[in-house]
Order: structure tokens, then C-alpha cells, then sequence
């Protein structure tokens, strides 16, 4: 502890003395003070420190407070733990988008998360090597840009997000965007990504979260396989519910900040879930794909979900909205259901009957099993309108149509299929 100090910013003194005995308890020295004033006086560049702030600060913007910590070129190094009663996932992503590095909601066993996340903050601070002086005057190489994050989600179970999810991942490296693209299982505690598509592996995003980095290529490529037949690279979330459990919800950030330095594009399935996990993911998504079903109960879902993006900083215009006739033709038409949103809806794919699911118990991609049917052609057309919906929201150029012949890795791949199988 001799190169760091903790600094505990609470106005309440009750609060100041629990929280300074709780890490006396923990063997960790701390200051208790009143304001953030008088922390940022005990902050100094040759000394980095970890600051715990009570969010209850009467007539202190908190968030405003850490956005100034974090840009002050003093304070700029520091760790910062918020401490916090709200537990709205929208300031969750407000906090982790301000610079936060963790925000611990006041719980029962909140005592031990807080103890946790100093130690490991602590541990990233002795790692962290000093800065020195330099006179090369030369640019620094600038950082590889930053891959499309594409998360899918459902107000309701049952709509098909994991199955679109993969097929249109699929569909992007099958006629040559890129053939870099991994899709993540962020369906916690249980997601089914990977046995639809037969990988078959014991790394896991939990797993991943455990791991202290740096998160790069070559650590990926430990934990996320390319399944046969498919061109995309699959991750999964957790092994087990129990290891779900053990989560660490602050290095999610992170995680996903060295996928999108790894990858072209990562497709993220979140399934129905809003959470502190998922919420701030997909408010810094390229694009959000929200999928639903022509039933009215599915539709009122969507129009609440969406009021609660706008809410948590989520925009309209990451929206891509697919409606997916999943078990049948009945139900509201397009035309309805856009009524309904006070939205378009980006495409439609039709009923297929039983095909879906014939595809994924060969665990196929649609495209490859049934090439000339409708909803492969539709695959098509909803990748092609996805890249040019992310590709203008960055302000990118994206050709008019994706290519009409497929890599020659998915002929190959289609080639491996048996007759039967085709």
C-alpha cells in the first residue's frame, strides 16, 4: 500500500466511519473527507489514488463530479468507485460512460463487492507502469478502429433473436464483408449460442471476466472457436447458471472494448435482458437489432422498450427493427405493427415452417441448407440494410448491395454437407 492511498468521499461522517473501518478491517489505509475539494488536494501525479464517492453528496451533480475527475490531467490516473443506492440501469451506463471503473449498488453484500473491487483496482495500479518522460517527438501509431458492436435483443422470448443473430453474422462473412466477426452469448445465466451452432468448448465470457488481460487477439483465440461449417467466430457466456453467478459485471466494458479492437464486427445476443450489463452495451452499439413478433402481447412489449431506451441513451437511430414471422402468418401486418411503434420496421422474415429449426439441429447456417429459399434471400437483404444502417451512422461508405457469390471458405464449407443434409 505504500505507492497508493484510498481516499473515502462521503458528506455523512456515519458513512466516512464505516466505510474507513470496513477497509482497516481489510488491511487497506484510507482518508475520509467531506467534499471532492479536499480529495483532489490530496491527489498527486507521483502518488495515483483510488476514490470511493458516496453517490449521497446533498447538492453535488456526482456524475458531473467524476466527468471532471477523469478529464483533470492530475486526477486523470485515478481509480474511481462509486458507491450508490440507485440501481437503475440507466445510471449504471451514465456512470460506467463517465469513467467510473465500478459502481457497487448499496445491498446486502455490498460490504464484500466493495472490498473486492478495491483490491482489484489496487492490483491494476501497481501493474500499470510508470509514466516517463520521452523526447521522440514522433506520433504514437494510432489504435486499430474500433469494430461495429451489434447487439440483438427481444421484448419476448421465443421471437428467434439467437437464430437471426447468427444466420445475419453468418450472412456478412458469407458474402465478403469480413471475415473477422464474432458472436458473443450474452444470454446469462444460460445462453444457446453455441449448441446451435455445435461448439463445444469449456471458455466462457464469466471466465473471461476473471482473466486480468490485456483482452486481445490472442486471448480470444483461447476461448472463442470458428464451429464447422460456419465462417464466424462464437463465444459463449457462461457454462453453467452457477458460474453465470460469478460474473464480474466491471470488467464487461473492458471485455467488450478488446473484442472491438479484435474484430471487424461483434454481434452481441442479449436475448430478452435489460440489465446493468446489457443496457450500457447496447447504448454504445453501432446498432441495436430488436426483434419481434406480429402478436399484440410482443408488440406492447417492444413500444415500453423502447420508451426505455430513449431513456437510458439508447436513440432511435440505432434501432433496426426486424419482425420475424417465426410460428406462422397470423398476427398484425407491417403495416400495423409500425403504426403501433411510431417506427419502420426494417424487414420481415417469412415463415419457413419447420427449415429453422431443421438447420439448427444440423446446426447449419439457413443460407447453406436452403440457398435459394425466401428467408435465405432475406437474410441477404437484412445483413446488406444492417451494413449500410452502421456504416452511415459512422459515416463510413457502404457499397450498394453485399456480393452475390459466396467466400470460397462457405462453398468449401457448403461442400462438407452430406446430400442428406442439403
Amino acid at each position: 500500500m505504500a505507492d497508493h492511498q484510498i481516499i473515502i468521499v462521503a458528506r455523512n461522517q456515519v458513512a466516512r466511519n464505516w466505510l474507513a473501518a470496513l477497509l482497516e478491517r481489510n488491511k487497506y489505509a484510507s482518508r475520509s473527507v467531506g467534499g471532492w475539494e479536499e480529495a483532489r488536494a490530496l491527489i498527486t501525479p507521483a502518488r495515483p489514488a483510488l476514490v470511493i464517492i458516496d453517490d449521497d453528496l446533498p447538492g453535488v451533480d456526482v456524475l458531473a463530479l467524476v466527468e471532471e475527475a477523469c478529464s483533470n490531467t492530475v486526477s486523470s490516473s485515478v481509480k474511481i468507485i462509486v458507491l450508490s443506492a440507485d440501481d437503475r440501469p440507466q445510471r449504471y451506463a451514465q456512470m460506467l460512460a463517465s469513467g467510473v471503473d465500478a459502481y457497487v449498488i448499496k445491498r446486502p453484500g455490498a460490504d464484500a463487492e466493495l472490498v473486492g473491487r478495491c483490491g482489484y483496482l489496487l492490483a491494476q495500479m501497481a501493474k500499470a507502469p510508470a509514466a516517463l518522460p520521452t523526447t521522440d517527438s514522433r506520433p504514437a501509431t494510432p489504435p486499430r478502429p474500433h469494430g461495429k458492436l451489434i447487439s440483438f435483443y427481444s421484448p419476448k422470448g421465443g421471437n428467434g433473436t439467437t437464430t437471426l443473430c447468427i444466420n445475419l453474422a453468418q450472412s456478412l462473412t458469407q458474402y465478403g464483408v469480413s471475415d473477422n466477426v464474432l458472436v458473443a452469448d450474452m444470454v446469462l445465466p444460460l445462453g444457446s449460442v453455441s449448441l446451435m451452432v455445435g461448439a463445444k468448448w469449456n471458455g466462457s465470457i464469466v471466465e473471461l471476466t476473471g482473466q486480468e488481460g490485456p483482452y486481445d487477439r490472442h486471448l480470444f483465440e483461447g476461448y472463442a472457436l470458428q464451429p464447422d461449417h460456419w465462417n464466424v467466430s462464437v463465444l459463449r457466456g457462461a457454462r453453467t447458471p452457477r458460474e453465470a453467478h460469478g460474473l464480474d459485471a466491471s470488467r464487461i466494458k473492458p471485455l467488450f472494448d478488446g473484442m472491438r479492437q479484435a474484430y471487424d464486427y461483434v454481434f452481441a445476443d442479449f436475448g430478452r435482458t435489460l440489465s446493468k450489463i446489457s443496457v450500457p452495451l447496447m447504448a454504445e452499439s453501432d446498432a441495436v437489432v430488436l426483434v419481434i413478433a406480429p402478436d399484440l402481447v410482443t408488440v406492447d412489449l417492444a413500444r415500453s422498450a423502447i420508451g426505455y431506451f430513449g431513456e437510458s441513451g439508447i436513440d432511435q437511430g440505432q434501432l433496426f427493427i426486424i419482425l420475424n414471422r417465426a410460428v406462422g402468418r397470423e398476427g398484425l401486418t407491417k403495416l400495423e405493427i409500425e403504426h403501433e411503434l411510431g417506427l419502420p420496421v426494417q424487414g420481415t422474415m417469412p415463415y419457413a415452417g419447420e427449415n429453422f429449426t431443421l438447420t439448427m439441429n444440423q446446426k447449419v447456417p439457413y443460407a447453406l441448407r436452403f440457398p435459394e429459399d425466401i428467408p435465405a434471400i432475406m437474410l441477404k437483404t437484412l445483413a446488406e440494410q444492417l451494413q449500410r444502417q452502421v456504416a452511415q451512422r459512422r459515416g463510413e461508405s457502404a457499397p450498394a448491395n453485399l456480393g452475390t457469390t459466396m467466400l470460397n471458405k462457405p462453398a468449401g464449407m457448403l461442400s462438407r454437407l452430406s446430400p442428406a443434409d442439403r
